[in-house]
């Protein structure tokens, strides 16, 4: 029979699942739902876990019948954490326990199941990790005595030390969230006083009229509600108060609900964080001050995983950048590849330009394989050790 693998790949907003053909890599069936699985921040985790049983379960009914399903993998943000990653390994084995009462196949060939780190997934092909989506985290790998808290072995070539990753509260700067919160904050100013305080600390006049950045905030806002065209076309020309329409964080926190929760972290980055892309595009340099910031702060994360590696200035490594804000964002990232570059020209950078979750699919893939191995090696040693032990008797 052929083999599959379901691979799962999640963070603070965002969870995607991949069933792939173990052997050729080919993509059987893809889905993606707006659902955190870092269990330090999504707000409830009993539904964050029950999400990720759904969609493996979902993944496991879209298996052609000629397949068994060999691994389930999952990395996430938020497994450094012991308690975190056990409860992420209890819902998969759940999941399998639930297959195995629906399933012949499950009961015959029941599937191995890993979680990990999605840091550790980046680190398995560079020598430096940034990630930058809804949260932000850098990390290295290097030689030192101590073995990361997340590996799921014993780590025989590197250990690995992170950077930020800190959540929304107390760090994640750079991050999609953060951006969006620098737009809404910009143009908050821009409504309110006719100008916004820039990175460094500098009041600068502008116009409400001319600011492309709140134009286009105040678009996404008027999308969701319900205004005229005639309300609309006022509030851009005057404010938001004198076209009798609430302030603007009352429409902010109206916009960005969701399932009862004002402002919610995931639905404010994916509405307003591209806009800075596009409002620094058309020359806003409030837009392009916030970008030029946010890379500025990516950058002391690789800064500090540079020096933490102890790397020596005459040989290469490799960066490897990944993330929404690091893919998508090429304004964010020619600022900071820029500085990079410039500090560090030993440093070689890559872009994660495919879904993480491949990088999953291709983690269980190798761990299947090593395991593989293992157990050829034993069934060696068995054969060895039971041939030795009839030629023994044969000489007594």
């Amino acid at each position: 029979m052929k083999k599959a693998i379901i691979a799962l790949d999640g963070g603070g907003s965002n969870l995607r699942m991949l069933v792939a053909d173990q052997d050729t890599d080919e993509q059987i069936y893809y889905k993606e739902i707006n659902s955190g699985t870092n269990l330090s921040s999504v707000p409830n985790k009993e539904e964050a876990l029950n999400n990720i049983k759904s969609l493996i379960e979902d993944g496991y009914l879209h298996i052609p019948r000629e397949y068994i399903l060999q691994g389930i993998g999952l990395s996430s943000a938020g497994t450094e954490i012991k308690e975190n990653k056990e409860s992420l390994e209890q819902a998969i084995n759940e999941v399998i326990e639930t297959l195995k009462i629906a399933s012949s196949r499950v009961t015959k060939y029941p599937p191995a199941s890993y979680v990990t780190n999605d840091i550790d997934i980046l680190l398995h092909s560079a020598d430096i990790a940034l990630v930058a989506g809804t949260g932000t985290v850098g990390a290295v790998k290097f030689m030192d005595v101590q073995p990361y808290d997340n590996t799921d072995e014993a780590p025989s070539e590197y250990t690995i030390r992170k950077f930020d990753g800190n959540g929304q509260f107390i760090g994640d700067k750079g991050s999609g969230f953060w951006i969006a919160k620098e737009v809404l904050t910009r143009v908050s100013e821009i409504e309110d006083l006719g100008g916004y305080v820039n990175s460094k600390g500098e009041f600068v006049e502008v116009d409400p009229e001319d600011s492309i950045l709140r134009e286009m905030v105040l678009k996404k806002l008027f999308n969701t509600t319900d205004i005229s065209e005639g309300t609309q076309q006022k509030a851009l020309l005057t404010s938001l108060r004198r076209a009798d329409l609430p302030e603007f964080v009352s429409m902010v926190y109206d916009a960005t609900q969701a399932d009862g929760k004002p402002f919610d972290r995931a639905k404010v980055g994916n509405m307003f964080s591209k806009i800075a892309d596009d409002a620094a595009i058309y020359g806003d340099e409030a837009a392009n001050d916030i970008l030029k910031q946010a890379s500025i702060e990516l950058f002391k994360n690789i800064r500090a995983s540079y020096e933490k590696g102890n790397f020596a200035d005459d040989q290469l490594y490799t960066l490897l950048l990944s993330g929404s804000v690091l893919v998508h964002s090429k304004i964010v990232r020619s600022f900071l590849e820029t500085v990079v570059k410039e500090k560090y020209p030993n440093l070689v950078i890559k872009v994660n330009n495919e879904e993480p979750v491949w990088l999953t699919e291709r983690y269980v893939k190798d761990k299947l394989e090593k395991s593989k191995n293992i157990d050829n090696q034993n069934n060696s040693s068995e054969v060895s050790t039971e041939a030795k032990t009839i030629d023994d008797g044969e000489e007594r």
